[in-house]
């Protein structure tokens, strides 16, 4: 058994595990724990019945409970069903069925980001000191070592900054690098050349953080369409196993 301590620096969870990235003394060290999420449900016991036989035959849920918890809003006791659900893509089909039976049934945690969900019930939170017990880089037991109210330390960090050399959608803009107080730019002849050029660069120095001048809206769309055509994989996380990326380019309405 391995102990490590550091601070936890990012979370996502892919598969039946959280992925947990941590800085130790000696950098950024890549964690793996298990974890099935789990969801909440109080309704009547013979819908509650029927919905959990619909998804114990879809294998969408490895248990069930009954237990007590405390309403959010309410903060009152109450007695809920939990389902332990088989994994990521499994949490993401039981949102799709679960909005069906809204109404006779009240169902709690069932929408929210699976990071999220995994630091509510860890205890964890982003940027906070923790202690890790291993057998290699699996995670046996984490804790925190801080409180959440403390005023946070934020640990140094290697960032790179990139933005676009021009602004046209019809072209590719090209980039510019800041990194280690040198700037850099990157006007490549095709796609291919671009997508090479900045996996080099990453690749060198290896940032915490890549910061960008109008990220979602042209930078990122762009490099992804730009590794599409090159064929070539960007590599803009350590994790090459690391969920894909999807940034939001149009904005959100709650009320339409």
């Amino acid at each position: 058994m391995r102990e490590t301590e550091g601070i936890l620096f990012d979370i996502y969870v892919t598969g039946q595990e959280a992925r947990l990235w941590i800085l130790t003394e000696d950098g950024a060290e890549l964690f793996h724990h298990t974890y099935h999420p789990k969801v909440y449900l109080e309704g009547k016991r013979n819908i509650l019945t029927q919905l959990v036989s619909r998804l114990e035959k879809q294998r969408l849920i490895l248990g069930k409970r009954w237990t007590e918890k405390i309403e959010f809003w309410s903060a009152d006791p109450i007695k809920v069903l939990e389902l332990e659900v088989t994994g990521a893509p499994h949490y993401e089909k039981l949102s799709e069925i679960l909005p069906c039976y809204d109404g006779p049934l009240r169902i709690y945690n069932a929408d929210l980001p699976l990071a999220q969900t995994y630091l509510y019930e860890t205890g964890l939170f982003p940027c906070g000191h923790v202690h890790v017990e291993t057998e290699g880089q699996e995670i046996q037991k984490i804790e925190t070592t801080e409180s959440a109210w403390q005023d946070l330390q934020l640990p140094a960090l290697r960032t790179i900054t990139l933005e676009p050399l021009h602004e046209s959608p019809n072209r590719f803009p090209g980039l510019r690098i800041s990194w280690e107080e040198k700037d850099y730019e990157i006007d490549p002849e095709g796609p291919e050349a671009l997508v090479t050029e900045l996996n080099n660069v990453i690749e060198r120095a290896d940032p915490d953080l890549l910061l960008t001048s109008q990220g979602d809206t042209l930078l990122f769309p762009w490099l992804l369409r730009a590794e599409a055509l090159a064929k070539v994989r960007l590599n803009l996380d350590r994790d090459a196993e690391a969920p894909r990326r999807s940034p939001r380019t149009k904005g959100r309405s709650y009320f339409t």
